[in-house]
């Protein structure tokens, strides 16, 4: 899922990269637009893996054990392999700590958690509620009135979380649980914007997801009594780390470094869609009318404040 532009920092998805040199070159925008794209499909694929998980009895405690501390080892080595280091500034170590976990402790259980609670339509629209909660967040952080941009995405993404509420049907189980979890996997997203942007900017994306991903799933590891995945469990455990936490953000970084990030964001707005449609398909979920008229207005919504993020 990608977030409202940001600072400055190469290879981060929510990179301040405004009307890029590359824009106006059509083969790097297309290019840039399949990275951005394939990023969205493969963020989506999560709900897919984690439903195959738990059909062979695994918590959505242990996938975000798995998922965190795969991809932890995974960013890892891509730091080794760019030179980098692990350790940074001791200025730096409180708010690694606190994105780990908020971002990762909080952010992996919850989305795994609401997907088996309620679906994964249910689970990605209210997913999308991110970039409300970045607009929320910066509006207390800095005190200021939001503009009428971000005012109005809130407005339409709060009337289309009601509808989705009100409107769910069919194999689309909607419980108060599955409503606080998706709200929660949201909320605790909006904190790689509101707190993760600032140390991308200083760190660098690669040592912030290596350490905050490593730390982060320490208490997830914890509750999930440091299990293991056994048999063919290994094979869904390494797509989910390999193919849909790693790769994104490596895929993102270079569309991001070919598009500008409203274009960007716009394009990444698939993964709701895709996820939707996939859980259709394999999972016969269905949504009221009243529902997919919530769902749209959700990702109007995030799209809406992701336009609209440099007038907050």
């Amino acid at each position: 899922m990608s977030l409202p532009p940001s600072e400055d920092v190469e290879g981060h998805p929510g990179a301040q990269l405004r009307d890029g040199p590359n824009d106006g070159d059509t083969s790097s925008a297309l290019i840039g637009a399949f990275c951005v794209g394939g990023a969205a499909v493969l963020w989506a694929l999560i709900g897919i893996f984690t439903k195959h998980l738990n059909g062979n009895g695994v918590r959505a405690v242990d996938i975000a054990w798995w998922r965190a501390s795969g991809a932890g080892c995974l960013f890892v080595l891509n730091l080794k392999v760019i030179g980098g280091r692990l350790t940074g500034p001791r200025r730096e170590v409180l708010p690694l700590v606190g994105f780990a976990g908020v971002g990762v402790s909080i952010f992996y259980f919850a989305l795994p958690a609401a997907v088996l609670e309620g679906g994964v339509t249910v689970a990605y629209v209210l997913l999308y509620t991110a970039p409300i909660w970045v607009v929320v967040g910066h509006v207390v952080m800095t005190r200021r009135p939001p503009s009428r941009v971000a005012a109005a995405s809130v407005l339409i993404g709060t009337a289309g979380v009601i509808a989705v509420v009100l409107g769910s049907s069919g194999n689309a189980r909607l419980t108060p649980l599955a409503v606080a979890l998706g709200l929660c996997a949201g909320l605790s997203y909006s904190a790689y914007y509101l707190v993760g942007s600032g140390l991308f900017l200083r760190l660098g994306p690669t040592q912030v997801y290596a350490v905050a991903l490593c730390v982060g799933s320490i208490p997830l590891g914890i509750a999930a009594g440091f299990s293991l995945p056994s048999g063919s469990e290994w094979m869904w455990v390494g797509a989910l780390c390999l193919v849909s936490t790693w790769l994104p953000y490596v895929l993102l970084g270079e569309g991001l470094r070919r598009l500008s990030p409203v274009r960007s964001v716009i394009i990444a707005n698939l993964e709701p869609v895709v996820a939707a449609c996939l859980a259709a398909v394999l999972f016969g979920e269905r949504l009221g009318m009243i529902a997919i008229i919530g769902a749209v207005l959700v990702v109007a919504a995030s799209m809406l404040s992701s336009l609209g993020a440099e007038q907050v």
